[in-house]
């Protein structure tokens, strides 16, 4: 677990919510800025993308070859001031979406578009679907759906108040402050981790870096909580700090042990630091985009590893976890577990206690920000108690809820024609490799064997299970602690695959029933899912140019993630190998190059886009569109007119103030220049609407930039 990444990602509530006040004197408290949120991009009547002035380095800046002053095209289309009021060949994007933009209100800290449209179908009609079973209108056979129809009239017939989960909380906490000794935590490991309590380190199950066939265990140290890696305090930590301060007054703790335990905390930080490189350090604060990669760590024996900590019994926690000690596995933060005998020791057990107690707090964020924002009045009316248990519910069930409505809201033939309509991207993908003029036929072909070998995952998980229905709600416990067990059950249920062969169909636990797509790069799997399977992204009933222009650019997205900057470096089993010649690997560098310096400084409302931050999806967006549109251009009735609108319409969206900064600092490219610069790039798209050097879409061809020639 990334700590110091889970705490800006989760941790941002104010502990207030659960009714507590502490004084000032504990830790100081600062203004928290608005939590780190990954939101669909959106646009502004006054904020579209502006003309930059020339410059021969990494700037987008368009500067015409044919030395005509009538050019007047730019990256991303030209600068309107009116959106509902522009030509599409000026600006695509606002030309096909300005009226709705300029009609949409949006909150400050909300956000609309089509992406968020098709997720609230889906949950409205998720949630329609399991009340119709709650209130018998309709029946299932589904154990584990019947057991979440169990689990949530539990939760409706309980009481739930602001004290529900700062209880629970109370409860690990305590066992936590309990501990004696290190002796005394060792013996505790398997059943702490089991209860999902923060260790002094993580263990998580994937692939074997190495052997594409079988599962490994990696093994991740921890980071500092409460102090920057460089060992200085911001003003950020500084009021989380302020609000563990909160929480812990909440649960009892005096002044004075508040003050010790976050003192303690930080000297846990401090050693923390001084025995750990700085790769290792950063290793807690980066976070890969694809959270299911390993590679590149370091291999153990598990006999050595066990041998790396004198008070830290790993054989029995190995055993316990997997029934033996496994033969090898894999370290992610070397510098730390060289150092287990150096920090892990009696003489500092009461720092690493206080930092495991502070841990769990910020561990346990969701939980106590959903109870307090809920229910922290205490006057919640019956219509919130049961919305709030159906959130719980599905959250706790969400791989029985992701494969069984998953199922039920795809039929056959949507599969089917989902299904076909990949296939035929993905020939069109293998002609845009055979056809490539800047790859050498050996390169060809080991691209070709990658493609060729991705495994396509349409609708839903078809994993068993069935350790939900298994669960029996234990009546003594509290609403907190048996939603904790139900949510862990997931996480230890992989451990059991440890001898099986790797299922490259496995879901990771993301749920179907989202807008969405992706790619792995570790199974080399792509997975389409069922709640993007609905116009106006794909509808069996819908014309096929609507479909490629919608979920075919998502499909061709997701296939181009496996050759973007990053997936690139895998081959076809999904293991990390260099597979390109060294002339092929340096001209796919410069189209890399190209793509980061054709986004780079664009600007939106005021801020600058980053074209190295977004460069592997902008490739994604680049090799889709072309791939998807030479596919769909092979079947009957094709209307490119159709395509383009589809894909515009697909990717409008409109954020408040306040996702603002969040949708600069995302992977992905504001949506104006998702749609509008990825069209730029493409050929077809000029003879499509006639687009002229007097146009604002118009790219002269010397700077189009194009993963694959199609």
């Amino acid at each position: 677990m990334k700590k110091q990444k889970l705490i800006k990602s989760v941790f941002l509530f104010s502990a207030v919510l659960l009714g507590t006040v502490v004084s000032q004197d504990v830790v100081k408290a600062d203004t928290v800025s608005p939590a780190e949120t990954t939101s669909v991009s959106s646009s502004d009547a006054s904020s579209s993308a502006t003309t930059k002035s020339s410059t021969t380095d990494s700037s987008t800046t368009i500067t015409s070859t044919d030395d005509s002053s009538d050019v007047k095209g730019t990256v991303g289309g030209s600068q309107v001031n009116n959106v509902s009021n522009v030509s599409p060949e000026d600006n695509y994007y606002y030309g096909e979406n300005g009226s709705w933009i300029s009609s949409t209100n949006v909150d400050p800290d909300s956000f609309a578009g089509t992406i968020a449209d098709a997720n609230k179908n889906i949950d409205d009609k998720t949630y329609n679907a399991f009340m119709d079973y709650v209130n018998g209108n309709e029946k299932t056979s589904d154990a584990n759906i019947n057991k979440a129809i169990e689990y949530y009239n539990y939760l409706v017939n309980t009481p739930i108040n602001n004290d529900t989960a700062s209880n629970g909380l109370a409860a690990e906490v305590k066992a936590i402050s309990n501990l004696q000794n290190i002796g005394e935590l060792s013996n505790m490991l398997y059943a702490y981790y089991k209860e999902g309590y923060v260790l002094p380190f993580d263990v998580d199950i994937a692939r074997d870096q190495n052997d594409y066939t079988r599962y490994a265990l990696y093994m991740k140290g921890i980071g500092p909580l409460l102090t920057s890696a460089d060992g200085s305090d911001d003003e950020t930590l500084q009021q989380y700090q302020n609000n563990i301060g909160q929480i812990l007054t909440s649960l009892g703790y005096s002044f004075s042990d508040i003050e010790d335990i976050i003192t303690n905390t930080k000297k846990f930080d401090e050693l923390l630091i001084k025995i750990q490189n700085p790769s290792d350090l950063n290793e807690y604060e980066d976070q890969d985009s694809e959270g299911d990669t390993y590679s590149g760590y370091t291999q153990y024996s598990g006999e050595d590893f066990s041998k790396l900590s004198t008070y830290l019994d790993f054989d029995s926690f190995f055993n316990e976890l997997i029934g033996g000690v496994p033969d090898h596995l894999y370290i992610e933060n070397p510098s730390y577990f060289y150092s287990l005998n150096q920090i892990l020791t009696p003489d500092n057990f009461s720092y690493l206690r206080d930092w495991m107690l502070t841990a769990q707090i910020i561990q346990r964020a969701f939980y106590l920000n959903s109870f307090a924002n809920e229910y922290a009045s205490d006057k919640s009316t019956e219509t919130d108690h049961s919305k709030f248990a159906y959130f719980l519910t599905s959250y706790a069930f969400n791989d029985a809820f992701s494969q069984h409505f998953g199922s039920k809201f795809t039929t056959n033939a949507q599969i089917n024609a989902v299904t076909d309509m990949t296939q035929n991207i993905m020939d069109s993908y293998s002609d845009a490799i055979s056809n490539s003029s800047w790859m050498s036929d050996e390169t060809k072909s080991a691209a070709l064997d990658k493609l060729n070998s991705i495994s396509v995952n349409v609708g839903y998980p078809k994993q068993d299970f069935s350790y939900f229905s298994k669960y029996n709600i234990d009546s003594a416990k509290s609403v907190y602690e048996n939603t904790v067990d139900l949510t862990t059950l997931s996480r230890m249920n992989k451990f059991n695959n440890y001898y099986s062969p790797v299922d490259r169909s496995d879901w990771g636990g993301n749920s179907s029933l989202s807008a969405n797509a992706m790619y792995s790069r570790q199974s080399n799997s792509i997975f389409i899912f069922a709640g993007i399977m609905n116009s106006p992204f794909f509808d069996v009933n819908q014309d096929a140019s609507k479909n490629y222009g919608g979920l075919g650019t998502v499909i061709g997205h997701e296939l181009s993630h496996a050759f973007d900057s990053k997936g690139s470096m895998y081959d076809e089993n999904g293991i990390e190998n260099n597979w390109w010649t060294a002339s092929d690997k340096t001209a796919y560098n410069k189209i890399v190059q190209a793509m980061e310096n054709e986004f780079e400084g664009l600007q939106y409302q005021g801020l600058t886009v980053s074209g190295v931050n977004t460069v592997d999806e902008n490739l994604a967006d680049n090799g889709g569109l072309s791939v998807a549109y030479e596919a769909a251009s092979k079947v009957d009735g094709f209307d490119a007119k159709e395509f383009f609108e589809n894909y515009a319409s697909v990717n409008k969206s409109k954020e408040g103030s306040n996702y603002v900064l969040a949708t600069i600092n995302d992977v992905h490219a504001p949506s104006v220049y998702r749609v509008n610069v990825n069209l730029q790039n493409l050929d077809a798209f000029y003879d499509t609407y006639g687009i002229t050097p007097k146009d604002g879409m118009w790219l002269n061809n010397d700077q189009r930039v194009k993963l694959w020639e199609v």
